[in-house]
């Protein structure tokens, strides 16, 4: 085909398709051809978007990490601090001391509290003071524990049980080996002594052994 036959075929085609657009356009109605553009161009960007490659594996930031080891922390303090200040199941009351000794059935049980009660208060220099349903105590200070933990108790005191009295001293018994050992018939427990009657005791033994209990217990840090 010689060129200018080229030409007027390409003239031709270039005037064919101008027709076609034409009448393309002029046929279909505005609002549907801007419908089909927003159509056209939603599709591009949802394709874009699902074959955008997302980052897989990265390690999180150093601040989003700080962030959780401070989280982490705050948490673990928080346990401690409950921990810490738990309180004793057994409490200071206001009941009666003499109300509680009064109720006690054996009349030669009544007359050793009372005869401890007069002695722990005269050595203590506090009056007695109920602890729970069935101890009375004398005296007051505050126990630590290796973990933590804190807690006020009485510094001496005794319990009415219906095997014997028993004679809390809140310090190690190794420290008071010698009083022991003159104080007469008695068994001893990790704080605690255990006797039938007074009457089984040396009362100035035992008077000896409470000014030690309570000498160490306010001189040591417990």
């Amino acid at each position: 085909m010689s060129c200018a036959g080229s030409d007027n075929a390409h003239a031709r085609s270039k005037s064919c398709c101008g027709r076609s657009f034409y009448v393309f356009r002029h046929s279909m109605p505005q609002k549907q051809l801007l419908h089909l553009f927003l159509s056209v161009l939603t599709l591009s960007y949802q394709i874009a978007m699902a074959t955008e490659k997302k980052p897989t594996g990265t390690k999180p930031s150093a601040k989003k990490t700080a962030a959780k080891k401070s989280a982490t922390q705050s948490t673990a303090t928080k346990k401690k601090v409950t921990k810490t200040v738990a309180a004793n199941k057994t409490q200071k009351t206001v009941q009666s001391v003499e109300g509680f000794i009064a109720k006690i059935d054996n009349a030669a049980t009544q007359a050793d509290c009372r005869t401890l009660a007069a002695m722990m208060q005269d050595i203590s220099g506090h009056p007695p003071v109920m602890w729970g349903t069935s101890m009375v105590g004398f005296g007051e200070y505050t126990y630590k524990y290796e973990s933590g933990r804190e807690g006020r108790w009485f510094e001496i005191g005794f319990s009415p049980r219906k095997q014997n009295l028993t004679l809390y001293l809140m310090c190690s018994l190794g420290h008071l080996s010698k009083e022991l050992a003159e104080l007469g018939k008695h068994t001893t427990g990790k704080s605690c002594i255990y006797i039938k009657s007074l009457s089984d005791v040396s009362l100035p033994a035992l008077e000896q052994l409470l000014v030690a209990a309570v000498r160490i217990i306010r001189t040591t840090k417990v």
